[in-house]
């Protein structure tokens, strides 16, 4: 099965995130600016924060441009300041474009920008949505 993992990230939080679930899946997480392979089984897309009650145009411009015959599946994750998730819009735009998600999906709330400081909660939240993935990557 072939997993990739990209985020879009403005104040670092996310990225990090991407990382961490990288290093435990011996994946390398990449920005949205790294193009996908020809096919791509699963996703795993960290799509950022919530800006004034919305993920970024540039996390959701992401999701409107993935094509379904490339991408098999979609898992979200992000973070957020507030406890507002980005999750359903983004979900929906998955729906728009014929892609199914795949559980589990990860958000993380209450970050503050460019401190990714995981408290031992977040922490394990992030290493439980990375090992739902672990007998697919191995």
């Amino acid at each position: 099965m072939t997993i990739e993992i990209r985020y879009f990230s403005k104040t670092g939080n996310t990225a990090a995130v991407a990382k961490l679930i990288g290093d435990q899946l011996g994946i390398t997480a990449k920005p949205i600016s790294e193009p996908l392979p020809a096919h791509v089984d699963l996703l795993l897309y960290g799509g950022g924060g919530v800006y004034m009650t919305r993920p970024n145009k540039d996390a959701l411009n992401y999701v409107k441009s993935l094509d379904p015959k490339q991408v098999g599946k979609v898992s979200l994750f992000g973070t957020a300041g507030s406890q507002m998730s980005g999750e359903h819009k983004l979900a929906e735009l998955l729906e728009q474009q014929g892609i199914p998600r795949e559980e589990p999906s990860l958000f993380l709330h209450g970050m503050m920008p460019n401190k990714p400081d995981f408290n031992d909660k977040q922490q394990q939240q992030i290493h439980d949505y990375a090992a739902g993935f672990t007998t697919a990557v191995h």
